[in-house]
């Protein structure tokens, strides 16, 4: 099994869903889209 999409945040650790609930729905939404599709800019606090 391959992962089509990874990618490391600055921020959340282990709890990111509770953490940084922006970063972690932004991050989940990313992996459904296809490769190659832009990924929209997060917002930072």
């Amino acid at each position: 099994m391959s992962l089509p999409y990874g990618n490391e945040l600055d921020r959340g650790g282990n709890f990111a869903a509770l953490e940084q609930p922006e970063l972690f729905v932004d991050e989940l939404r990313a992996s459904c889209r296809p490769p190659g599709a832009d990924r929209p800019q997060t917002l930072t606090p």
